[in-house]
């Protein structure tokens, strides 16, 4: 039960931390590091990249 639990809670910080990133334009990759948000630190800060225009990067992926 606790590992299903874990599961559950890795998947919900990894879903918060990708919807603020969307909020502030900002795209990276998704490592195994992003499950250090639940720790309350991010340590992939250096791999983000700053995207000019995010709508256009929405519209070309649809």
């Amino acid at each position: 039960m606790e590992v299903h639990q874990r599961d559950t809670s890795s998947r919900f910080a990894l879903t918060i931390s990708l919807f603020f990133e969307e909020l502030l334009g900002v795209f990276r990759p998704i490592s195994r590091r992003d499950f250090v948000f639940l720790n309350g630190r991010s340590e992939s800060l250096a791999q983000r990249v700053k995207v000019e225009g995010p709508q256009l990067l929405a519209l070309g992926a649809v």
